[in-house]
């Protein structure tokens, strides 16, 4: 009777929650270890005039070129997408929210960029931002209405008749802030991923109790935990609670471990 209801019910969760093992991962960077935190950033294959004063604009723009290669942007995943831009209201360093140690890297997972939020605006990076969403190499000049340290030109942000543009071959002060356009012109923008976290490889989340299958202990260790959880299993659709969705992820993951 048991075994019937776990069928059962490993039939509703198929509609209901896809397995997280089975969730296409964004990049991650290969020389960090499980639970560091990162950035990842490209330059826009598309372009676009700078005439807007709203940061959202910008933003939703990076979004949609970010949506046209999801499996290395994560953007079917939720990832957001931030522009690397001021306007006179807003800074880039604010917009964009770079966590403090949080290193920022190229979409190829290997090129790191700068290793923090006080990297990015001391007047150099690692390596240029010349990577598009496509892994393709490019230059260039990018609106950025930003100053070196990331805050918005006193005249020359972005919706100003004319505004500040960085050099995508740069890894100088350049990068952000290197010539004068009128902001009629369709230029590329730079793109920064929201704070992204490297996941935890292990394969099997829902063996609660490590002894290589899913079963009964498992069971009862999910609902020994049922209600606020800290994260982690058995929060496993990472909703701040253990509940009904992750009750039936664990059982549509009934039997051995693969």
């Amino acid at each position: 009777m048991f075994r019937t209801n776990v069928l059962i019910l490993t039939a509703m969760v198929s509609v209901l929650v896809a397995p997280p093992s089975l969730q296409a991962p964004v990049v991650v960077p290969k020389d960090l270890l499980p639970g560091d935190p990162y950035h990842l950033v490209f330059r826009s294959d598309g372009s676009r005039d700078a005439l807007s004063s709203d940061i959202a604009d910008y933003n939703d723009f990076v979004n949609d070129e970010a949506a046209m290669n999801p499996i290395l942007t994560g953007t079917d995943e939720g990832v957001e997408w931030f522009a690397i831009g001021s306007t006179a209201t807003t800074n880039a360093r604010d917009n964009t929210g770079v966590g403090a140690c949080a290193p920022v890297y190229l979409l190829n997972g290997t090129t790191r960029v700068v290793d923090g939020f006080g990297d990015l605006w001391d007047g150099s990076l690692i390596a240029p931002i010349n990577l598009n969403q496509f892994l393709a190499g490019v230059g260039g000049s990018v609106w950025t209405g930003s100053t070196n340290s990331g805050g918005s030109q006193p005249t020359w942000f972005l919706g100003a008749n004319l505004a500040i543009l960085g050099a995508a071959s740069a890894n100088s002060s350049a990068w952000i802030n290197n010539i004068l356009l009128s902001s009629a012109g369709l230029r590329p923008l730079y793109a920064l991923s929201q704070l992204l976290v490297v996941p935890d490889p292990d394969p099997c989340p829902w063996d609660l109790d490590g002894d290589g299958g899913v079963g009964i202990l498992d069971l009862l260790a999910l609902l020994s935990k049922w209600g606020p959880c800290p994260g982690g299993p058995p929060d496993f659709d990472g909703d701040g609670t253990v509940g009904i969705l992750d009750l039936l992820t664990l059982l549509a993951n009934w039997g051995p471990c693969a």
